[in-house]
C-alpha cells in the first residue's frame, strides 16, 4: 500500500497543478465520464442518463473508486483528493462519477453535506 499512497499523492500533486495533466489523467481514469456527461445534458430526465457506464467493469475508475474504502486512513483520504481533483473540485461531478455513497462522507468532511442532492 505504500507504493500507491506515494503514487497517489505525487498524482495529486500533479494534477492540483497543471490543468493539462488533469485533463489528460481524467481521460484515463474516467473515458466514459465524457460521454455520459453528453448523455446527462441532452436528456430531459437526469435519472434516464447513464450515470456510470462501466460500473461492472474492471477497470482504473472502479479500482480507485474500491480504495475509497481501503482500512488504511491514508490511502482512503489520499485517493478522495485525487479523484475530486480530477473532477476539478466539483461536487456534483464527483459525486456523479463515484457514486453518493463513496463522496458522501468525504464531501460531509469539507462543509458541503447541505449541498449534496438526494433523488
Amino acid at each position: 500500500m505504500a507504493h500507491i499512497l506515494t503514487l497517489l499523492m505525487l498524482l495529486t500533486r500533479m494534477i492540483g497543478l497543471s490543468d493539462v495533466a488533469r485533463a489528460e489523467a481524467r481521460e484515463v481514469v474516467f473515458p466514459a465520464a465524457k460521454y455520459a456527461k453528453e448523455v446527462l445534458a441532452s436528456t430531459t430526465k437526469q435519472h434516464d442518463a447513464v450515470q456510470q457506464p462501466y460500473a461492472d467493469e474492471d477497470t482504473r475508475a472502479n479500482r480507485l473508486i474500491a480504495l475509497l474504502s481501503n482500512a488504511n486512513a491514508g490511502v482512503c483520504q489520499t485517493t478522495q483528493q485525487f479523484l475530486f481533483q480530477l473532477c476539478d473540485s466539483d461536487k456534483d461531478e464527483f459525486t456523479r462519477l463515484v457514486g453518493f455513497g463513496s463522496a458522501a462522507g468525504f464531501l460531509a468532511m469539507r462543509g458541503f453535506s447541505k449541498c449534496l442532492k438526494i433523488h
